[in-house]
């Protein structure tokens, strides 16, 4: 069962657990609405995770947003500072 998380009303999260040639998998989809539409469509961006590495993978975003702000890395215009 896959799971949105609603980000803005244009923009979402899809999380599902996915089986890739019996790998199985945590895919992660931004997804996108159009004003006006009822259905959430697939955008460009995913990451897909072995699911034996989810929990390794969910422990670094959680310590990385725990951070402080001036422990951020500063991206400029595409470019790394």
């Amino acid at each position: 069962m896959a799971k949105t998380i609603e980000i803005t009303p244009s923009k979402a999260i899809r999380i599902e657990g996915i089986n890739v040639e019996g790998k199985l998998m945590i895919h992660l989809r931004q997804m996108y609405k159009r004003k006006g539409d009822t259905d959430w469509k697939p955008g460009r961006n995913g990451l897909s995770i072995e699911r034996d590495q989810a929990d390794l993978v969910a422990a670094a975003i959680l310590g990385q947003a725990s951070k402080s702000e001036s422990k951020f890395k500063v991206i400029t215009r595409g470019k790394d500072e």
